[in-house]
């Protein structure tokens, strides 16, 4: 596989181009807008936002070749991706220095709906066609307008729509590891007011380790109506069926040796989900906007989990409802633009787990389902208090109802509420046409979960205080040329009242969740977009992440399970200090591309190393690239490209964990693999 990988990037990699003449001067690239509230409503500008705002459109996905959300993300600044599953559409990613241990602490949304699990607030990727996606919003640093569990930010991402131009489109491809690829969709008007859009997907792959194999099919569907221009409507439908096997980790020397191993093979996960999503928009008088949704999401997962002396089996039942209102008004106000925005927010999550763990030849059952009723109340005002500065101020207040039932044992049954105001208030200042400074605070919650609080007897602890954090930023950004922009910011994350499993007794496993006092994530992010005149483009994304205890705590060394004190200044695991994402893009003919994305990624401290005496898992590089090209053929347009992933064939590993062992669990990344296609859009 490796030399036909090999083979198959090799005239990719050798053939050049001569760029094409052109008389034209280097373009300027077109402004960036966003959604700034809670609902999509009015496109606000980039440079009105007291705030780092990154977008990431369709046609960005299509140039990199990214084959998942999180392939779309891995170049940006402050993104923090790792993979401790072991399959290629199950890794996850946080920003700013929140490694997602052992909670994920960025919210995601999907027109307009949280998709984050209830249960460890995580986020199934796989579950959100790639091929769907019109846009991806990124917005870093804790978010008091969207709500809970935004400490390292939040990723807003908008689905694609039927329009008044009528399209289809199939595409199929074929690589390494057996991946295989098929999709097909349509879009396109029906009368005066309606449009659709329609899309199917099935995805196959054997997998880069042994029974890490993945069957994939999705569908999804989109019913417009706009009946007037002040009024539109949405319908949407998505279903997702799939299996996962997990690779799982494997000690270093072994990895090292044996990349492809499997220790326990049968680890899998199989989710299924149905999701009807509603959203509408209605332009009311003298400059009020009416907008809203509702949504019913039900995600139901089976879990295997294979160890050595037993296996654990996991149902999970997930059904979610809920609804967005929000009212926004666009006018001036003494003369001066004014923008303010008020919402309600309502959920219900009722999430069920049904467990048989075999350890030693002792069955455990668990049965267990929790009720969660959360509210939130939101108000943003954006005013121009001169034509050249901006004042933004937004505060929300949230009530989480978590109601417990463990069906094995009810002595265990409990509730807890929690209550939270969290403000928001930030200056944009335009200091020349092309540049502005910034500069923004915004508080943030999250919630325990229910395993923290209540799951496991012994060690959850149903008297946690959520975490909070404080965070502050400070940037710089405009155009430096036409054709080229950059930015520059600073940022400080202060948290409070993190939770970890903490040692109260020198015979472990005695310990319990424990809230400590801080951590702290600060650093530097610094981009560039450039594109000269119309035959090459690029960007580059730099980070410097520092994410520390800020107080002393007693946990578990990961390497000998004993007590160990984590001293002030030492550094949270999986947050490499270094990060660079970076690519370039050539159009040397018409109708061709050759496109190099890379990563860079410094050492960074292993789970289980929070100390920081252990070794560190080792940085890495990773190089990728494409070969693309497209022509009209009858009615429509042809498209061939080929891929290749980790050309360098280089070896590193995306997730390291201490597990009773001086020799470090790591989860191998795959080796140097391509991926090829054609797709016809007519």
């Amino acid at each position: 596989m490796r030399r036909l990988a090999l083979a198959s990037l090799s005239s990719l990699l050798f053939i050049s181009f001569s760029a094409a003449e052109s008389d034209e001067g280097p373009q300027e690239l077109a402004p960036v807008t966003v959604s700034a509230a809670r609902l999509p409503e009015s496109p606000l500008d980039t440079s009105r936002l007291p705030a780092k705002v990154t977008v990431i459109t369709a046609e960005d996905i299509q140039r990199t070749g990214a084959r998942t959300v999180q392939e779309a993300l891995q170049h940006l600044g402050g993104i923090v991706l790792y993979d401790q599953i072991g399959n290629a559409f199950q890794s996850t990613f946080d920003l700013r220095g929140f490694n997602g241990q052992p909670v994920v602490a960025t919210s995601v949304f999907v027109d307009g709906v949280r998709i984050n699990q209830a249960s460890f607030n995580t986020v199934e990727f796989d579950l959100i066609p790639l091929e769907d996606v019109e846009r991806i919003e990124v917005l870093p640093g804790s978010s008091s307008i969207f709500g809970k569990n935004a400490l390292g930010g939040v990723l807003n991402i908008q689905t694609k729509r039927g329009g008044r131009e009528r399209r289809s489109q199939a595409e199929a491809a074929y690589g390494s590891f057996h991946h295989q690829r098929y999709t097909a969709g349509t879009q396109g008007p029906i009368g005066d007011a309606l449009d659709y859009y329609l899309s199917f997907s099935r995805e196959l792959e054997d997998g880069f380790r042994d029974e890490s194999d993945a069957r994939l099919s999705r569908f999804f569907g989109k019913m417009g109506w706009t009946p007037s221009e002040s009024s539109d409507l949405s319908l949407s439908y998505t279903h997702v069926d799939d299996h996962l096997n997990q690779a799982g980790s494997l000690p270093l020397a072994q990895a090292k040796n044996d990349p492809e191993a499997n220790l326990t093979p049968g680890d899998l996960s199989d989710n299924f989900l149905n999701m009807i999503t509603l959203n509408g928009r209605q332009e009311l008088a003298d400059g009020l906007s009416l907008a809203g949704n509702a949504f019913y999401r039900k995600h139901d997962v089976e879990s295997l989990v294979v160890f050595r002396g037993g296996d654990s089996r996991t149902e999970i039942d997930n059904d979610t409802v809920g609804t967005v209102i929000q009212l926004t008004h666009e006018g001036e106000w003494a003369d001066r633009t004014n923008r303010l925005t008020a919402g309600f927010e309502y959920s219900n999550v009722h999430f069920g787990t049904d467990s048989l763990t075999n350890f030693g030849g002792a069955p455990i059952l668990g049965d267990r389902s929790t009720d969660e009723n959360a509210f939130g109340f939101y108000l943003q005002d954006s005013f121009e208090v001169l034509e050249s500065l901006t004042f933004l101020a937004g505060v929300r207040y949230d009530w989480d109802n978590l109601d417990f039932t463990d069906h094995s044992d009810p002595t265990q049954n409990a509730e807890r509420t929690f209550e939270e105001v969290t403000p928001r208030a930030g200056l944009v200042y335009q200091a020349t046409e092309s540049l502005n400074v910034y500069f923004n605070y915004a508080r943030g919650f999250r919630v325990p979960t229910e395993n923290e609080l209540f799951a496991f007897v012994g060690s959850s602890n149903p008297t946690l205080n959520p975490v909070q954090t404080n965070s502050y930023e400070l940037g710089v950004r405009g155009t430096v040329r036409p054709w080229l922009e950059a930015s520059l910011a600073l940022f400080q994350i202060d948290a409070e009242d993190e939770i970890t499993f903490n040692v109260v007794s020198a015979t472990f496993p005695f310990g319990r969740n424990e809230n400590f006092d801080d951590t702290r994530r600060r650093g530097i992010e610094v981009s560039a977009t450039a594109r000269y005149e119309r035959w090459i483009e690029g960007f580059v994304n730099y980070s410097y992440t520092e994410a520390t205890f800020e107080s002393e705590v007693n946990l578990v060394s990961g390497d000998t399970f004993s007590p160990v004190t984590v001293q002030e200044g030492d550094r949270l695991p999986l947050v490499p200090l270094h990060r660079v994402g970076t690519g370039i893009a050539v159009h040397p003919a018409a109708g061709w591309t050759v496109a190099f994305n890379a990563v860079y990624q410094s050492d960074q401290f292993l789970v289980g190393d929070e100390s920081n005496n252990l070794s560190q898992l080792e940085g890495f590089f990773v190089l990728n690239a494409r070969l693309s090209y497209e022509r009209a053929l009858g009615p429509g347009v042809v498209r061939v490209f080929l891929a290749g992933y980790n050309i360098l064939d280089r070896e590193y590993f995306p997730f390291g964990i201490f597990s009773g062992s001086t020799d470090p669990f790591v989860i191998p990344a795959p080796e140097i693999s391509v991926l090829g296609g054609i797709s016809y859009e007519f």
